[in-house]
């Protein structure tokens, strides 16, 4: 009864939403301004009689103020929406043989790369790849040239996606087709940055017409061939019929809608006006059970969900048997189960590069969720005492606030005296990530790529998050070893050693990492996507049966 009372209530909208998407009607090809020869976004999709039999359609719960790549860090523009087209110098694999979270990187515009000595790496380009045949590129091929100045253009300072790239020392072609890129120092996260859903390679004559990629051109090399837009109804592409992979992409349109709020975005996907969509954790049971026919996937993000951190230097915190109690008397799966439904996982919160990083849960609960240990530590620390602390709890939501009631009440169950205050998400990240004014706090991870930028920025010593406090220079030696380490075997070894440091340490960590969830009617093949970094290639990879 519920169910069919929210179809009820959001139909109309659904129906005027999805209108665009029909079996039928396909947006206008983008047509020429007047006096600028320069095809310009189709702001009203038209409907034609031309049935598309290979289209898909996706949604988005968000629009994005513009279209410059390199000038928004939107993981929605970068990956659910124009930045699709663009092409990128390496990118994340996927498919199905690819075990996730996974950040291992082949080529895209390359053909192949060798890495010459610690700090040089020398790339051989792809030849006869054309950029999308539209004014003022007009489908030339793309050249060595092409990458330095997108390269150089992202590194900007001040631009929001320089970090990815800070480790160049300079980028040169030699010839059309050989790129060489020099570090400043060896750098274990550098192909991993430049894989990046953000690091994208656009055309210089693109970003010479208005000066900048705000309002388009929209021109890439990729597989998709931007097709217009219309303000809050969605983003449009057909496949580019000049990409230089054969049989990609798998559909001859993609269509992502946005529809901001959940209840339209889910009942579309009911009404099959959407074909795959990422479903509200809440709703992903019911979905399971009233369309059984569905296919599914749960997927983990490390790198993404709520943080919990204690300030190392502020009693009694500064006492590190407080801090151990603390988290003794912590069971976040007990948390998980009881506010989440189950979909969530315990980590460190750093970005991982294969599942082999995550520290597995038997050794994870060595540090967790045991009360007696709890009291004993606690007993020793302060004998007859209830040792007292707040916790700021960012307020994105009545089931974050329960949340973290659910963990104060663990923590009061062992004998601590906890006060629970709020902070609205307008306030929280500049009090909570820059300044740190706080005892303990539950919310969300500050925006984060790559392992380095979470260790560098949130756990060393000198990082500019690390607002908790705790300085110590074995962990520092750890987090600048591995950041040169380029055997990813000895590498591996040093993150498990970071995140036991953290964990005995009694610092931080993430008791609730995301783990989104994907449901998609049966026509929809071939979604194995890889999430790494606003990584978009795996949409290139569905297929539809008719």
């Amino acid at each position: 009864m519920q169910s069919r009372l929210i179809t009820t209530l959001v139909l109309p909208a659904v129906v005027l939403l999805m209108a665009v998407a029909c079996n039928g009607s396909t947006p206008a090809e983008p047509t020429p301004t007047s006096g600028s020869g320069t095809p310009q976004p189709s702001l009203t999709p038209m409907p034609t009689s031309t049935t598309v039999s290979r289209q898909l359609t996706l949604v988005s719960p968000i629009t994005v103020p513009h279209w410059d790549v390199h000038l928004s860090s939107s993981p929605v523009l970068a990956s659910w929406g124009p930045g699709i087209v663009y092409s990128r110098l390496l990118r994340f694999r996927s498919g199905p043989e690819v075990a996730t979270p996974n950040a291992s990187t082949e080529c895209d515009l390359c053909e192949s790369w060798q890495q010459v000595d610690s700090t040089t790496y020398l790339f051989q380009l792809k030849q006869n790849v054309l950029w999308q045949d539209v004014i003022p590129v007009s489908g030339r091929e793309l050249v060595a040239q092409d990458i330095v100045f997108s390269l150089q253009r992202q590194r900007t300072p001040g631009y929001p996606n320089a970090p990815l790239l800070r480790s160049i020392q300079s980028v040169k072609a030699e010839g059309k087709y050989t790129l060489r890129i020099t570090l400043k120092e060896p750098n274990a996260d550098f192909l991993a940055g430049l894989a990046s859903g953000f690091t994208k390679i656009v055309a210089p004559e693109a970003v010479s017409f208005n000066g900048d990629l705000k309002e388009g051109p929209v021109i890439g090399s990729g597989p998709w061939l931007w097709d217009g837009t219309r303000d809050s109804i969605g983003y449009f592409f057909k496949a580019n019929p000049n990409y230089y992979e054969s049989d990609l992409p798998g559909l001859d349109r993609l269509n992502i809608l946005i529809i901001m709020d959940e209840q339209t975005r889910t009942a579309a996907f009911r009404l099959k006006k959407v074909d795959l969509i990422e479903s509200p954790p809440e709703q992903f049971d019911d979905i399971r059970e009233n369309h059984p026919e569905t296919d599914f996937l749960l997927y983990r993000e490390p790198g993404r969900g709520l943080e919990f951190a204690l300030k190392a230097t502020a009693p009694p915190l500064d006492n590190l048997q407080i801090r151990k109690a603390i988290f003794s008397a912590l069971d976040p799966w007990d948390a998980i189960d009881a506010v989440w439904n189950g979909l969530g996982f315990v980590s460190l919160g750093m970005p991982v590069a294969s599942p082999d990083w995550l520290l597995p849960e038997d050794e994870l609960r060595t540090y967790l969720a045991s009360p007696a240990k709890a009291r004993e530590l606690l007993n020793t620390a302060s004998p007859g005492l209830s040792p007292s602390f707040t916790i700021t709890v960012a307020d994105y939501g009545d089931t974050y606030l329960e949340y973290g009631r659910h963990l104060a009440r663990q923590l009061e169950a062992v004998g601590f005296e906890v006060s629970i205050t709020t902070i609205n998400p307008t306030d929280y990240p500049q009090d909570v990530w820059y300044d740190g004014d706080y005892d303990a706090f539950i919310g969300p991870i500050a925006p984060i790529t790559t392992p380095n930028m979470y260790l560098f920025s949130v756990l060393h010593s000198q990082g500019a998050w690390n607002t908790h406090a705790y300085r110590d220079s074995t962990l520092d030696s750890l987090i600048e070893e591995q950041a040169v380490a380029l055997d990813p075997a000895h590498r591996q070894e040093l993150a498990l050693e970071i995140q036991r440091h953290v964990f005995d340490k009694a610092v931080r960590f993430m008791p609730m990492t995301r783990v989104s969830t994907w449901v998609w009617w049966p026509k929809v093949k071939g979604f194995h996507p890889n999430l790494t970094s606003s990584e978009y290639f795996h949409l290139a990879r569905l297929v539809v049966e008719p």
